[in-house]
């Protein structure tokens, strides 16, 4: 069980690169090809997607973490509650018909939560992938000043920044 919350743990932790600031005027120099007016638009909108996969994972993230405490102190109470089952040998059916039901139920909880950080895991992977691709695709590209006015008018117009 205590595997189990380490790799919640683990799960939790997002590792995602810094987003790339909105891009920049840059003047053209010889290393720099000057992006078209599209290719600015998609790194724009393509920085957006993966902030609001970023924020909905670490979202994720958190709801995984007060999950794992809840089993956890569940897994604990269960794990007490054995230990005074060694100890005393007048424990009676209905006692250990009840406890059984408690240890099944932390059990399954315990399970259903590895299963969620296993694919959290894959979608945090998925998105550090994407965000890679992304930085290849934009970073180093020159955008033109009335290109990126435009594309910022473009967005300020449809609500986004």
């Amino acid at each position: 069980m205590k595997k189990l919350l380490a790799l919640v743990a683990l799960g939790a932790t997002l590792h995602i690169p810094a987003f790339a600031q909105a891009p920049a005027a840059q003047p053209a120099d010889a290393s720099r090809r000057v992006a078209t007016i599209d290719e600015l638009r998609a790194c724009m909108d393509g920085n957006d997607a993966t902030r609001q996969r970023h924020a909905a994972l670490q979202e994720r993230a958190n709801r995984m973490e007060q999950e794992a405490k809840s089993v956890q102190a569940e897994i604990d109470q269960v794990n007490e509650e054995a230990n005074k089952f060694r100890l005393d040998s007048n424990v009676s059916p209905m006692q250990r018909e009840r406890f059984e039901r408690r240890q099944k139920a932390a059990t399954a909880r315990s399970e259903a939560l590895q299963k969620t950080s296993t694919a959290f895991i894959a979608d945090r992977d998925a998105l550090n992938k994407d965000i890679e691709a992304l930085s290849a695709r934009c970073n180093g590209l020159a955008f033109r000043n009335e290109d990126l006015e435009a594309v910022r008018k473009e967005r300020a117009a449809a609500g986004k920044q």
